[in-house]
């Protein structure tokens, strides 16, 4: 796991299909989705904006990240395009907070 060139603050655990992942977000600016066996890299997403927090696998294939500036973005974990973002007014003690997903689907900032 040493693709990424500055500190990891996140892991996050994926089952995708037939093979068990692990999704790592870095002050690198970077999320990387790694075989869990094998430690190869099988995408890496580059956060244009401020190091990566948090971590959290959302449902249909998306991981929602937090960033160091508050910023809540959403991307597809099959091709790492950028879904979404959520920005503005959200104080910056969020992104040290803990990140739950309800059964709903629901996220929760605890």
């Amino acid at each position: 796991y040493s693709e990424h060139t500055d500190y990891v603050n996140a892991l996050s655990l994926i089952h995708r299909k037939a093979k068990t992942c692990i999704a790592s977000g870095s002050r690198d600016h970077t999320i990387k989705v790694w075989d869990l066996y094998t430690c190869r890299t099988l995408l890496s997403i580059h956060d244009r904006k401020l190091y990566v927090t948090k971590l959290l696998i959302l449902p249909l294939g998306r991981i929602l990240s937090t960033s160091s500036n508050t910023e809540i973005s959403v991307w597809n974990i099959q091709n790492g395009e950028h879904c979404y973002s959520l920005s503005g007014g959200a104080p910056k003690q969020y992104s040290s907070k803990p990140l739950a997903q309800l059964h709903d689907g629901r996220v929760v900032v605890a």
